[in-house]
């Protein structure tokens, strides 16, 4: 069985990111849209330019029954 999925990414803006571990500067804010049978989610991500990402969120919901956010904030990184 083959589902068609469709994926928009864009670069929205630079922001600081305040999570647990600190401050980042000057993060990259990434959107990655998917819609996949009429089901859309938008991940975004918080980048960097070291790559160190310190904060990510999904965002499920547009079209599907159950919408639901989840938050990632970095709290450690070695």
């Amino acid at each position: 069985m083959e589902t068609e999925v469709n994926m928009k990414i864009s670069v929205k803006e630079k922001e600081d990111v305040t999570v647990k571990l600190g401050t980042f500067l000057d993060c990259y804010q990434i959107e990655i849209e998917t819609e996949q049978n009429g089901i859309t989610s938008t991940t975004t991500l918080w980048v960097n330019e070291e790559g160190i990402t310190p904060k990510m969120e999904v965002d499920t919901g547009s079209g599907s029954v159950i919408s639901m956010k989840i938050v990632f904030k970095l709290e450690n990184y070695t």
